[in-house]
């Protein structure tokens, strides 16, 4: 009898490796068939290089970039750039904790945007406009990939350190989508800010590192064109997205994100996290000021402008600015190829536009006296979920 069982159970595992081994050899015929005759359909996306490049974890923000990094950032066919981040972390050159005397200093908070993705050091708008003006330090602290949230976060933490007296803060459509996401990038979890009753309420802190299931999906979606396939019809894509759904409710995966708790959620937090960013500000006596980066459509350029106007925020929308500038010049000069990345021209637009908003708005004419602190006794201004 027990003989009869050792040999059942042998066939089992010999007929289980069997059945996986075929499965196996049949995945890797399909995925060079794939490769062969479909190639650019059904091509995996390609990870940007600046996260392995300049990139490394970190728990209260998700990531941020590694100090005194340095190196080649190219994209085949389009740009190679230098990139080097200074001491603290930041694209530029190194700033003190204080100004010179007689330095007024801005300090701009944004994504990929303000870090100056696909152009050298010297090229983003920042390095330009400090080169205009001896008075005026132009402090970067732009992250890629970095949203509202993010960067409220990042202003907290280290850029009051820098005793700006404005604090310009990027708003583009990426926004309204990553401040409701808890992970971003299929592999890069974030910080995630819930309204509730009207107040913000931290969560996902510290954040976690990316699960090994997660990892997996990213391998997956990197490099199979097989994946990619099968994620592109209905039904096997549902039973792919039931699965993820089913892996996050476990705990065990972000790659779903969240179901929005209504539909203007995304609205209703960049209004919420700009007026935290605006509160942060004006309680070490800067001054906040907003610019829209186009592409974004009217219905949330209006929503940007209507918060500006309601909470005192001057808003530098850029839309018209690069679509005087396209009709002179022509987008290939603004815009990286295939890209909405800006070109070395595209950061010189910028850095005269902002130029001239300084002069004719008169914003550094006086510095904001300090308002009140973000949080009253009794009004946390960050209140965390509990883990």
């Amino acid at each position: 009898m027990r003989v009869s069982l050792r040999l059942s159970a042998g066939r089992i595992v010999l007929n289980t490796a069997i059945v996986c081994a075929s499965l196996g050899l049949a995945a890797g015929a399909t995925e060079i068939f794939i490769r062969l005759f479909s190639p650019v359909r059904y091509h995996p996306l390609v990870p940007s290089a600046e996260r392995g490049l300049f990139w490394q974890y970190d728990e209260h923000l998700g990531w941020l970039h590694r100090p005194g990094a340095s190196g080649r950032f190219r994209k085949a066919g389009v740009f190679d750039t230098q990139v080097t981040i200074n001491s603290r972390g930041f694209r530029g050159r190194e700033h003190l904790d204080e100004a010179p005397p007689g330095v007024r200093r801005i300090l701009v908070l944004g994504d990929s945007i303000v870090w100056g993705y696909g152009v050298e050091d010297d090229e983003v708008f920042t390095s330009v406009l400090e080169r205009e003006d001896a008075g005026l330090e132009w402090i970067n602290l732009g992250v890629s990939g970095y949203g509202t949230d993010q960067e409220s976060l990042l202003l907290e933490r280290e850029g009051m350190r820098y005793k700006p007296d404005i604090v310009l803060a990027e708003v583009c459509e990426n926004d309204f989508d990553e401040n409701v996401h808890d992970q971003v990038y299929h592999i890069y979890p974030k910080p995630l800010f819930a309204l509730r009753q009207g107040s913000l309420l931290l969560t996902n802190a510290p954040v976690p590192r990316v699960s090994l299931l997660d990892r997996l999906f990213y391998r997956l979606e990197t490099g199979s064109y097989l994946w990619r396939l099968v994620n592109s019809y209905r039904i096997s894509g549902r039973i792919l997205d039931a699965l993820k759904r089913c892996a996050r409710g476990a705990g065990l995966s972000r790659s779903v994100p969240l179901p929005l708790s209504s539909p203007d959620q995304p609205e209703q937090l960049l209004v919420s996290l700009l007026g935290r960013t605006k509160r942060i500000a004006e309680s070490n006596g800067a001054r906040l000021a907003l610019f829209i980066v186009a592409p974004m459509p009217q219905p949330h350029r209006a929503l940007v402008s209507r918060f500006g106007e309601r909470e005192g925020v001057a808003v530098i929308d850029l839309d018209p600015i690069f679509s005087r500038a396209v009709s002179d010049e022509g987008s290939s000069a603004l815009f990286l190829r295939g890209d909405l990345h800006w070109t070395a021209e595209g950061h010189r637009v910028v850095a005269r536009a902002l130029e001239e908003w300084l002069e004719q708005s008169g914003a550094l004419g006086s510095r904001r006296p300090s308002q009140r602190p973000p949080s009253q006794p009794g009004e946390p201004a960050v209140v965390r979920a509990p883990a």
